[in-house]
């Protein structure tokens, strides 16, 4: 298992990038794709048609959100036990001068996906929120 940190300075305030994350219309928005999404500690959700899919552990309007996440791909990936357990992703929204760093830092992701997920944090989620708020995809 491996961690990855990154983050991404986006034009929304914090308040509208936290709203974002946990409304599935918002977010199906920058995904491109079906979301359903069940914003409270404790609620599931889907990303993908379920090709992603965890829970939400911890909810601080407008500051953290810390959720299990896991993709179809886990499945496939050998393990001691007989599943992989989930990541645990953990989204820190901080203020700035013109909006919100979004800190992500994803753990205990299996060692053999972490290219693919540092790759789909940079080459899509990033472009895609930027664009969102109003940037260049590219900034």
């Amino acid at each position: 298992m491996r961690d990855l940190q990154l983050h991404v300075e986006l034009a929304g305030p914090p308040i509208l990038v936290y709203a974002m994350w946990l409304d599935q219309a918002q977010h199906g928005m920058i995904t491109e794709a079906f979301a359903k999404i069940n914003g409270v500690i404790g609620g599931q959700y889907e990303l993908w048609n379920g090709v992603v899919r965890g829970k939400f552990l911890q909810l601080e309007k407008p500051k953290k959100i810390v959720q299990t996440w896991r993709t179809v791909e886990f499945d496939d990936v050998p393990s001691t036990t007989k599943t992989t357990p989930s990541s645990l992703l953990t989204l820190n929204l901080q203020k700035r001068k013109f909006g919100t760093r979004l800190v992500v830092t994803h753990e205990r992701i299996p060692a053999i996906l972490v290219e693919q997920f540092e790759f789909a944090w940079k080459e899509f989620y990033f472009p895609r929120m930027r664009y969102y708020f109003g940037q260049s995809p590219q900034s």
